[in-house]
């Protein structure tokens, strides 16, 4: 590695008049050691030009560890583009609300490259790095439906290491999980980050943990439905059944009622007695129960 101060001057085909006839910025030069080039590949040679000073050693090896870094801040910007967030297609209109997209966008692509780069576990960060506890347990719930039999098919690495939560979303992702498999990149991490979110926002909605937003209270949903039928009724028109305007299952607002979730929640009662005023004959309801239409007794 060497380094010192040029001096650049000002093209002749500049289009700018007012440009100074030449601007001072450090050289540096940086070969790799012969010992560390792998296989028959070339060593890496860099000549970087920068508008940092450059007065020692640390200096020197200061900026070529940052320009080392340039291919994860490409595959980050990567990740926010088409293939992954997709940001570019944003309809968003007013600079404030695009700075916001930008910088929330941005956070999930970091933690993106985050399980990318932990992928073969050579370092030793947690999970809790870039996943809260939360998704940490779901994590561990899902790992008995994504390993195989087999210990080839088996996550390799250390319970809540941040290596061991990368093979779980890369396989979410669509990665086999096969160490001789290419590895997975961004775009897979990225697929598994946005499969798991599904998963996890339907977990905590089943545990009750989701919120009013997500679940509205079974009892008002239910006293607002009937009213939404009586009206229709009264007004010569059969009501319109449809899974958005059935009541919501006792087991999402309080699953402690529910011994064997769906099974025995109150859902298969409420939307039997919904159906039967609507004139709807029997049907199979997500209560694994035969839902009675009019005159007829439900069963199993």
């Amino acid at each position: 590695m060497r380094f010192g101060r040029v001096r650049i001057k000002r093209p002749k085909s500049c289009p700018d008049p007012q440009a100074p006839e030449s601007i001072e910025v450090s050289a540096q030069e940086v070969l790799e050691d012969a010992s560390t080039v792998v296989g028959t590949e070339a060593p890496v040679h860099w000549r970087l030009l920068s508008t940092h000073l450059i007065d020692t050693l640390e200096d020197a090896q200061r900026l070529a560890n940052w320009y080392s870094q340039r291919w994860h801040i490409e595959q980050t910007f990567r990740t926010l583009k088409r293939q992954g967030l997709d940001v570019e297609s944003s309809q968003v209109e007013t600079a404030q609300g695009l700075m916001k997209l930008a910088c929330l966008a941005l956070e999930t692509a970091v933690r993106t490259m985050q399980l990318t780069l932990a992928r073969d576990g050579q370092g030793e960060r947690m999970a809790s790095d870039a996943l809260s506890s939360g998704d940490m347990a779901i994590l561990g719930h899902l790992k008995g439906s994504l390993e195989g039999r087999t210990a080839k098919q088996k996550n390799p690495h250390p319970a809540a290491s941040l290596a061991w939560a990368a093979w779980t979303i890369a396989r979410l992702g669509g990665c086999k999980g096969y160490a001789s498999e290419r590895k997975p990149g961004p775009i897979t991490m990225h697929d598994g980050l946005v499969s798991f979110a599904l998963i996890a926002t339907g977990w905590r909605a089943a545990l009750g943990e989701a919120g009013k937003d997500v679940c509205m209270p079974s009892q008002w949903r239910k006293e607002q439905n009937l009213q939404h039928g009586r009206r229709q009724e009264s007004s010569g028109t059969r009501p319109e059944i449809s899974l958005s305007t059935m009541p919501a299952p006792r087991c999402a607002s309080a699953p402690a009622r529910c011994k064997n979730l769906p099974t025995r929640s109150r859902c298969s009662r409420v939307r039997s007695r919904w159906w039967a005023r609507a004139g709807v004959g029997a049907v199979r309801c997500p209560g694994r129960r035969r839902c009675a239409g009019p005159g007829r007794a439900g069963g199993q």
